[in-house]
């Protein structure tokens, strides 16, 4: 935990310049928008749009997410973000707790 806010995190031991990669995620780990409309979930999102409207529901794209998460959590171990699903079962620091 860092500072007065408890907040978990990293932070820099030096400056780092402008532009400069620190972090590298392969793009078949990341959880995006795009890629939930894209996928799996596509049919049932463009059959229910209006459950995920965002001129209805500001926060769509949370909700969207949401819906990802529970269809991958009711896959089990058979999908690929189970790791990722199991840890923020049990790690209440996570980015489901963050605000836009």
């Amino acid at each position: 935990m860092f500072g007065s806010l408890n907040i978990v995190g990293a932070m820099a031991s030096c400056d780092i310049p402008s532009n400069k990669v620190v972090v590298c995620i392969p793009n078949r780990l990341l959880i995006n928008k795009q890629r939930i409309l894209n996928g799996e979930l596509k049919d049932l999102i463009n059959s229910n749009y209006s459950l995920f409207d965002e001129k209805l529901y500001p926060s769509n794209e949370f909700n969207i997410f949401v819906v990802f998460l529970i269809y991958e959590k009711l896959k089990g171990e058979s999908s690929f973000f189970f790791p990722y699903i199991q840890i923020i079962q049990e790690n209440p620091y996570t980015m489901l707790d963050w605000c836009q």
